[in-house]
């Protein structure tokens, strides 16, 4: 398990055929973002990799409001801006957790995109995935897991319609 008593949760919009941003990295199709604000405002602490801030960023939507807001990238020019609030780093999952646990915070939703949901699943760090499936099926992009990643088994908690044909699963990732 982690080094830190830190519940992770696994937050993602998908395609019917599990694509979380389709070609050139589009997102216009994603049509729950008041789930994901409020559950990061519910949790306190987002974490996602450098296209999905970059992402975030093009919709205007970084940095999340009363949130701590973890980027996770090599690219040393942006490490050089972190602030209070917005955090870029190349850490590792467990120093991560530190840096929320350190200010008090005791969860993480882990927002993409592909590369750091492997990142996260390879390294034992999430407990939960909830995924909000969109009817809609793409023909490419980024994948929910890209990269290499262990089977996980999974439990399923709930699943319920949310918005216009979405339909959202919860999980607990059995450890």
């Amino acid at each position: 398990m982690k080094g830190f008593d830190m519940k992770t949760t696994l937050f993602m919009a998908t395609s019917i055929n599990g694509y979380v941003a389709g070609v050139n990295d589009d997102t216009d199709w994603v049509k729950d973002t008041e789930v994901l604000y409020d559950l990061v405002a519910e949790k306190g602490v987002c974490v996602m990799g450098k296209r999905t801030y970059e992402d975030c960023m093009k919709y205007n939507v970084f940095p999340y409001k009363n949130a701590l807001n973890i980027v996770v990238t090599h690219d040393k020019s942006l490490i050089e801006k972190s602030t209070k609030d917005i955090i870029f780093t190349d850490s590792t999952v467990d120093h991560i957790s530190k840096i929320a646990s350190d200010r008090g915070l005791n969860e993480i939703i882990v927002m993409g995109g592909g590369n750091i949901n492997s990142y996260f699943l390879k390294n034992n760090a999430i407990d939960e995935i909830v995924i909000d499936i969109h009817p809609i099926v793409l023909s490419g992009g980024i994948r929910l897991f890209e990269d290499v990643f262990p089977n996980t088994n999974l439990e399923l908690v709930e699943s319920k319609l949310i918005h216009e044909g979405i339909v959202q699963n919860r999980y607990k990732v059995i450890k």
